[in-house]
């Protein structure tokens, strides 16, 4: 979503909002008798939600200074929210060869991670131009 505003012949406002949202599943498993890793076999499945909000307001100036100078600039703000979530479950000892259900397992394991983060900040541009050339 978007939104600019004029606020007066030489200055405006844009508004932006974002958002960005996705789950994936991921599984990951091993039989019984491997040689390396989880001998006994392992079966893991997991699901990740990410869920991202991201925001920007700015206000964009363009201004003569003279006959023969002008000036342009642009100073905002923006914002940006994160939050991840990871679920899942990793079992481990097998009962029966080649079967990745987690009933098929004698030890189940619950996996879980949070993580939130806000990022903050502010910008600015100048440009200065003669004879419109910058």
């Amino acid at each position: 979503f978007a939104a600019s505003y004029n606020l007066t012949d030489n200055l405006s406002a844009v508004y932006r909002l974002g958002v960005d949202a996705y789950n994936e599943r991921n599984e990951a498993g091993q039989n019984i008798g491997g040689v390396e890793g989880f001998l006994n076999g392992m079966y893991r499945t997991v699901d990740n939600n990410n869920i991202i909000w991201d925001q920007t307001i700015t206000i964009n100036g363009n201004y003569d200074l003279g006959s023969q100078f002008g000036l342009n600039f642009n100073v905002g703000a923006t914002g940006r929210r994160s939050d991840f979530q990871r679920t899942g479950v990793q079992s481990q000892n097998q009962l029966v060869f080649g079967i990745f259900r987690h009933f098929n397992f004698s030890e189940q394991q619950p996996l879980q991670y949070t993580e939130e983060q806000n990022i903050l900040g502010v910008f600015a541009q100048a440009e200065v131009n003669w004879d419109g050339l910058i």
